[in-house]
Order: structure tokens, then sequence, then C-alpha cells
């Protein structure tokens, strides 16, 4: 198998992941929702805990791949399920024991078993409706963001992922909504709990079914067409990533970056450029699982015209999928006259002024990235030991931050461990209780 296919094979297991993800999620909270009406009420808590356990596992699973897939889906569906159990379980033992009537007005009938629908579809509604307000700042996409990058810095896949789950997110709240409406309605206008007929039937069980199919199919034509755009193409042409490595160098003197600002003529010279300021030093090379420091050294010669006296490794991001990657170095120089007459153009700005540019919405978000990498594993190393332990004695203390220091500094910007000792260290409310639930209960963190 040449390159090329194996670009194709990792491409299509990608965009098949979102549909097969979908497919089986919801299919699983449809099996609580049909099985409900048919077994005692004890049974339908188990069953959806056993499938909490079953995605749990499959997530932590796919977590550890080397190319990991997007589960965002199966861990929402898996709190729409975890949240449905506690509400099913809790209706079993307090509203036969406690209550006369439903929630209709009518009399409790013990005989009938319960309707899991009327309890998941506005849990599902109000699930998926939160994890679409907090979109990428969820638990989750920061764990996944803290081991593989940002979307943009996975390259194409990265990019499909970040908004086929957006996408997908929508189609729950609008899916649970609509469920939410039409059950209750139905439940308070229609329903007669003297027995399950035909028509309770059709509306608890078979119209939730439909629904959930017809996503299922919707969702399977959709990624069969962008499969179809991307991958049928022999040269895989309309993917411009694939097979490629690119190289970016974050340049500084003393505690300033030197960063591009683009002018308009720039957009008709290059498609591909936009009028975000960037470093003005990054290059696209043939694909190379690594990039030496010796060959770095090469490529920023080759675009700047200027020999770098000093330069260091940061971190690589990688799509295995793709054979796509992207190297991020920095190099350091004592005087910014080396740069006057190089080939590239850009200006010197301090760490404040990179701040006001980005709260202004002006940097690029691969150099966003790059900044808010470097900061955030810097501060937690100087703060912190691996397991989130202060180094001092003092709390909430706050170390300095040079960037003409990161050369001396004895710290891999690639651990992932730091960015989770950032969010989670014994400057963090309840940090034992959220290091032990994010380890063994959701399976995020480390």
């Amino acid at each position: 198998m040449d390159a090329e296919d194996k670009r194709r094979r990792g491409i299509t297991q990608g965009i098949n992941a979102l549909w097969r993800t979908w497919a089986l999620s919801n299919g699983a909270v449809m099996v609580i929702i049909c099985l409900s009406l048919f077994i005692p009420k004890v049974y339908p808590p188990l069953i959806a805990l056993a499938e909490i356990g079953v995605i749990h596992y499959l997530i932590r699973r796919n977590r550890n791949l080397r190319a990991p897939l997007c589960y965002r889906v199966p861990y929402l569906i898996m709190w729409i399920l975890f949240w449905s159990t506690v509400a099913i379980i809790l209706y079993n033992i307090f509203v036969p024991g406690y209550f006369n009537t439903e929630w209709n007005g009518q009399p409790i009938n013990p005989q009938l078993p319960i309707i899991a629908i009327l309890l998941i579809a506005p849990i599902g509604f109000f699930v998926s409706t939160w994890f679409l307000i907090r979109g990428t700042k969820s638990a989750f996409c920061v764990d996944c963001e803290i081991r593989t990058g940002m979307s943009e810095e996975r390259g194409f896949l990265g990019n499909i992922y970040s908004k086929e789950a957006e996408y997908q997110t929508r189609w729950l709240v609008v899916m649970w909504g609509l469920l939410t409406i039409i059950e209750w309605t139905y439940y308070f206008c229609l329903f007669i709990n003297t027995n399950l007929n035909t028509p309770d039937k059709f509306f608890f069980v078979w119209l939730p079914i439909m629904l959930c199919v017809i996503s299922i199919i919707y969702m399977g034509v959709r990624y069969t067409m962008l499969w179809s755009y991307y991958c049928n193409d022999h040269n895989l042409s309309r993917v411009d990533v694939i097979g490629q490595s690119q190289i970016r160098f974050i340049v500084i003197c003393d505690n300033k970056v030197w960063l591009h600002i683009p002018v308009p003529e720039e957009l008709d010279a290059d498609p591909n450029a936009t009028m975000k300021i960037d470093t003005p030093v990054k290059t696209v090379m043939r694909y190379h699982t690594n990039i030496s420091t010796f060959e770095a050294r090469e490529r920023f010669r080759m675009v700047t015209g200027v020999n770098c006296p000093e330069i260091k490794k940061l971190f690589v991001n990688s799509d295995k999928r793709t054979a796509s990657n992207i190297s991020h170095f920095a190099v350091f120089f004592d005087s910014v006259k080396p740069l006057e007459n190089a080939l590239v153009t850009g200006e010197w700005f301090s760490l404040g002024e990179v701040q006001t540019l980005h709260k202004a919405g002006l940097l690029a978000s691969l150099f966003e990235s790059e900044i808010y990498r470097l900061h955030t594993v810097a501060m937690a190393w100087k703060t912190y030991t691996r397991e989130g332990k202060r180094r001092y004695a003092v709390k909430h203390y706050k170390p300095t931050f040079r960037l003409s220091d990161i050369p001396a500094w004895d710290v891999d910007f690639a651990d992932p461990t730091w960015m989770f000792v950032a969010r989670n260290n014994e400057d963090t409310p309840f940090y034992h209780l959220r290091r032990f639930w994010n380890k063994y209960i959701t399976g995020i963190g480390i």
C-alpha cells in the first residue's frame, strides 16, 4: 500500500467514525427508551449503567490510540444516560411511595412500566444544550486539545472533527427538544394511564426510534458525500495538508517576539493568506516524521536569509491518519539587527502587546495556541510538581515568565501532563476529588 492509499484510508476511517459513533451512541439511548415499556422498572437503570460502562471503556481506549478519533458525541450521550439513570432511580423510589397522582394529575398506576422517554428527552435536551454552549471549552474537548493540539494544529481531520462535533451537537439539541415538546404534549393532553395502547406505544417508542433512524440515515448520507468529495479524487487534491510537514518558528529577542502584520496585497498574491498577525517565518515541506534541529536551521536560513544563533525545538502536532504534522521551533537572537535585512518582514511585540492583539482577535489561531502552550506549560512547571503539588509553600504563587528564559528551561512542552496540572492542582478547589473524578469516572485527564 503506497502513501496516498494510507492517507486515503486514514481519512476514510476518521469520517466513517463520525457516523459510526453517532449511530451507536443514539442507538444506546433508543434501547433504553424501547425496553422501558416492556420490562420491569428495575431493569432500565441497570441496562443504562452497563451501556455507560461500555461507552466509558470505548472512550478510554480511543484516547490511547496513536491517532484518536472524535468521541465527543459518545461522551455527551454517556452523560445523558448517566443523568437519565439517576432520574429513573429517583422516580422509582420516590414517586410511587410519596405521590398519589402522576404529573398529569391522573392516579398513579403501579402496574404500568416507566415511560423513559419522558425523562430522557428533556435531560437529553439540557445536556446537549450545555455542551453546545460550552463548545470546545467542555472538559472533554479541552482534554482532547491538550493531548492532540487545537483543531488547526491537527490539520485536515482536526478541522473536520471540530466542525462536525458542533454540527452533531446542534442536531441533538433539535432532536431532543422536538421530542420533549411532542412527548410531554401527548402525555398531558392525550395519555390515559390505565394501560398502554397503540397510540401510546407509537408516541413513546416508535416516534423516538423513527427520529433516531432518520438521523442515522441522514448522517450516513452526509458523511458518504463528505468522503466522496475528499477521497474519491485519486490525487486527494482537495486536501491541502495531506502529506505535508509545516515548520513554524517563533522568533524571540529579549522578551519580545517577531510578528508579521499582513497587508491586503498579500491576499491577492496568496489565496491561502489571511489578515491575521502571525510569525513571518514558516514553511512547508514534504512529509517528514521528524524534523531535526539541523534541518530546521537550514529552513530558517532559506526563508529569512539569516543564520539563527540559537534554536530550540518546542513540540510537534501530528496527524498520523493524513501523514501531516506541524513542528514548532523557537529561535533566539541577542539583537534585532540581524533581522533588519531579512527576506521576510516583521515587527517586534512585547508580551503585553501580544495580549492586546489577542483580545482584539487579530492573532492567527496557530500563533495563539503556541503562546498559550508555552506560557501554560512554563508556569505550571515552575509552580507545581507533575502530581500537581506546590513546589513552594506559598498559595497561589505566580512565577515570572520571560520568553528569553526558554533556552534554560528543562521542560518538555510536548508533555500534556503540565497542561493538566495547570487546570487541576493544589491551588484549585477540590483538587483530590477532581483528580479522582477525571481519572477514574469521566476517563479524561491523567
